[in-house]
């Protein structure tokens, strides 16, 4: 998970695409390993990366201060999150119970 909090990292600090109509909207692909991270090891562990990666380009690369580390961790947890969480969860729920744990 660490490696891919660092690349991450390293995604928002090469690069940066911003939407011309609206300049003060950027995208970065610093989300993607995050959901790579949210897939291969559950819902839980997307939200630790997306805390930490929200924490060091709020702060540590002074970026948006405490309101874009909120927005960030909103936007990538609650809306992206949910699905991970959904689609476990109907995995989970879609898988046939093996005939030795029925009576």
């Amino acid at each position: 998970m660490a490696m891919l909090a660092a690349i991450s990292v390293v995604l928002v600090l090469l690069i940066r695409i911003p939407f011309p109509p609206a300049p003060f909207l950027v995208y970065d692909p610093a989300d993607i390993p995050i959901f790579i991270g949210a897939f291969a090891f559950g819902p839980l562990a997307g939200l630790t990366l997306t805390f930490i990666v929200s924490f060091i380009q709020a702060f540590v690369l002074g970026g948006d201060g405490l309101i874009g580390f909120f927005m960030h961790f909103v936007a990538t947890g609650a809306c992206f999150m949910i699905f991970i969480a959904s689609e476990f969860l109907l995995a989970r729920s879609t898988t046939p119970v093996p005939e030795s744990f029925t009576c």
